[in-house]
């Protein structure tokens, strides 16, 4: 089945979208829609090589080159068609990036240690960590490029945890396309391609979560050294998601514990932590909005597309989406929303394999899973009720986890019998259709 649903989404995929640029009448052959499309054939050209069980052997060191040539591929051509509109290649974004850049470049004429002085007393203590990490490196080599390679390794040792935690409970070839699927993303990469934290901290947020995994498979004794060493570096990026591990792995251990008065307070406190969380997400996210770029954003603030979204919508967008603009109104110049579109596209169609792996993931008791459902469960409920569901910075944090359950969702579709219920035709018929209907709201 995962080769023949590759080669279909391949298809379908690339007729929805000349459909629609016939249809809407719109420009299809700009630099940027251009570029869009280049990562689009290139990803699925890729996933359907890699989805033919047999055709190579599935290794981590596979996955991690083949990951980060990739995005080194990509990465040049986008950050190309950057430098062609703007001048530079801060893939164009200029609000939070220049920041980042200015600070971090003062460590290679002031010094890594004086820059850090300066770092913690003129910003939060949630943009240390990026701040840190990225001046170290100013101080060793002053140069962007320098940066944006550190993150696409970043990026490759993502794909590559995903791997090692989905081989546990999918068949390998899933796990793998599950990894490789997120690691060549064209929203992933165009985050290395930016000075912008979210490749680094995306990764911290995979790291903690494999540790959490291999704690609770008690793999190794140092694991839970592991978990709370990366737990603890999340907080100075986005301290709400790393109350949300925490939060997560209590999930798991009150279950555990379940039928006790243990449980029952371990419950109770984490309500009270989720809604401490919540008061701050929502205090970071008009920060956010009211200083980033909105070319970086898939929707904006709330009031930003479409007379208005309200928490509903948002909730629902935190389930399904963030989802692909290709065109914009009026045939205006695309933004980097652009870019986003192909990886988002193929994450359409993994919408309803997504619900199938959370219900087996509770149907089969796979404890092991539960604090990563958890921690995708919150993260999704919160930034929806934020409402900032559509906005792909604040969704970054969970999305690599929707692929690792969506392919162990795919891995049960043909074992478990879900197509006698659900056919496979569902899956790119949803998929097409939220397609249309976003792209066909954003050019009227």
């Amino acid at each position: 089945m995962l080769y023949r649903l590759q080669n279909n989404v391949f298809i379908i995929s690339l007729l929805a979208v000349g459909f629609m640029a016939c249809w809407l009448y719109v420009r299809a052959f700009d630099l940027m829609a251009t570029g869009t499309m280049l990562a689009l054939v290139s990803q699925m050209s890729l996933l359907l090589y890699f989805a033919k069980e047999g055709r190579t052997t599935y290794s981590a060191k596979t996955l991690f080159l083949v990951v980060l040539i990739y995005s080194l591929l990509l990465g040049t051509v986008l950050m190309f068609i950057s430098y062609v509109y703007d001048g530079d290649t801060f893939m164009l974004t200029k609000n939070d990036a220049m920041i980042y850049y200015t600070v971090s470049m003062r460590a290679s004429s002031v010094g890594f240690l004086p820059n850090i002085n300066y770092i913690v007393k003129n910003f939060e203590f949630e943009d240390w960590g990026s701040l840190m990490y990225d001046s170290f490196l100013m101080s060793i080599i002053p140069d962007k490029l320098f940066l944006n390679f550190t993150y696409m390794i970043a990026g490759a040792i993502s794909s590559v945890l995903l791997y090692r935690i989905g081989r546990n409970y999918m068949p390998e070839p899933y796990a793998y396309l599950g990894g490789l699927a997120y690691g060549t993303s064209s929203f992933l990469i165009l985050f290395h391609c930016t000075f912008l934290k979210e490749s680094l901290f995306v990764t911290i947020v995979i790291a903690t979560m494999y540790f959490m995994n291999r704690m609770i498979r008690k793999e190794s004794n140092f694991d839970i050294f592991g978990f709370l060493f990366f737990d603890s570096l999340l907080f100075f990026f986005r301290p709400a998601v790393a109350a949300f591990v925490i939060m997560s792995y209590s999930v798991y251990f009150a279950i555990k514990q379940r039928g006790s008065a243990l449980s029952l307070f371990i419950y109770l406190a984490i309500a009270v932590g989720f809604l401490i969380s919540l008061k701050y997400m929502t205090e970071m996210a008009d920060r956010y909005t009211a200083g980033a770029d909105d070319k970086l954003k898939v929707s904006g603030n709330a009031d930003a597309y479409s007379g208005g979204f309200n928490t509903f919508v948002n909730i629902f967008g935190g389930f399904f989406g963030p989802f692909p603009t290709i065109f914009t109104k009026e045939n205006s110049v695309p933004a980097t929303l652009q870019f986003y579109a192909s990886g988002l596209i193929y994450k359409l169609f993994l919408i309803l394999p997504f619900f199938t792996g959370l219900f087996f993931i509770v149907k089969n008791k796979v404890t092991d899973l539960f604090p990563i459902m958890t921690f995708l469960l919150v993260e999704m409920l919160a930034t929806g009720i934020v409402v900032a569901s559509l906005d792909l910075r604040k969704v970054m944090p969970h999305i690599p986890f929707t692929y690792l359950v969506s392919f162990y969702g795919l891995s049960k579709w043909e074992p478990e019998g879900v197509y006698k219920k659900v056919p496979e035709v569902a899956i790119y018929a949803l998929a097409i259709g939220i397609l249309i209907l976003w792209n066909v709201v954003k050019t009227t």
